[in-house]
């Protein structure tokens, strides 16, 4: 993800690159995270390694996005990136949620979809706090 946000220009770049990127990992949704989840809930470890994950996660987007956000406040990549990362984590709770009651894997357009409403979310926190890419 930090090579794909490397040419980001902007923050709304930014929030497309990653869903793209997120997008390319074609496992990522599908049966395998119902198993993630249950092992973070029963295996301390693993909840605190898919922690440090998106930590990282959050990191590597705050920084792309203080270099694309010419901004006065300091504080409004932190809380963009906190906003997409905690966004990615309830998506994916909301999909592993899908499949469980499906019993199966959830189809890729609705897997768009959810991500579609990802970034929605992410952008309107940007409109709200009156940023204009340059």
């Amino acid at each position: 993800m930090r090579a794909a946000l490397a040419d980001a220009d902007d923050a709304e770049t930014v929030i497309v690159v990653v869903r793209g990127w997120l997008r390319t990992l074609a496992g990522w949704v599908e049966p395998d995270l119902l198993l993630q989840h249950r092992l973070a809930a029963e295996v301390p470890a693993v909840g605190a390694a898919r922690s440090r994950l998106l930590g990282t996660i959050e990191t590597v987007i705050g920084d792309a996005l203080a270099r694309t956000m010419p901004t006065a406040h300091p504080l409004a990549p932190r809380l963009v990136a906190g906003s997409l990362t905690a966004a990615l984590a309830a998506f994916e709770q909301e999909a592993a949620r899908r499949m469980e009651a499906q019993g199966g894997p959830i189809a890729a357009d609705e897997i768009d979809r959810l991500l579609d409403d990802v970034a929605a979310f992410v952008e309107g926190g940007l409109e709200r706090i009156g940023y204009r890419p340059s």
